[in-house]
């Protein structure tokens, strides 16, 4: 049995019966909230973004750092907004965009 303490990414080692085997684990919050849910900015406004990992008992986890990611109305990439590693989105064209706050993990992302 594994008891997960923290996000993460963890390798699990066992042996049984002269037999070897090997499980990686992606341990991942129950969600992650985005602050605010919604906006509307006008071209050349910012705004502060903020995100919250909530555990399965829908308590947040604390020290969490997040990637921020824009996505345009395309599903691709967009050039119409920027948003810094610290969560404050510019406004740079009228579009409609989406923000993501991701968990890095090693390589992995988590959104």
């Amino acid at each position: 049995m594994v008891t997960a303490r923290a996000l993460g990414l963890v390798d699990i080692f066992a042996v049984a019966a002269g037999i070897q085997g090997q499980a990686r684990l992606q341990v991942l919050p129950l969600r992650v909230d985005v602050y605010p849910p919604t906006a509307e900015l006008f071209v050349g406004a910012r705004l502060q973004y903020t995100a919250v990992a909530v555990n399965k008992d829908g308590n947040p986890l604390p020290n969490v750092t997040f990637q921020w990611q824009l996505t345009g109305a395309n599903g691709g990439g967009t050039q119409a907004a920027a948003i810094t590693a610290n969560g404050v989105l510019s406004a740079r064209a009228a579009a409609r965009i989406t923000v993501r706050a991701a968990i890095p993990y090693g390589g992995v992302l988590s959104q």
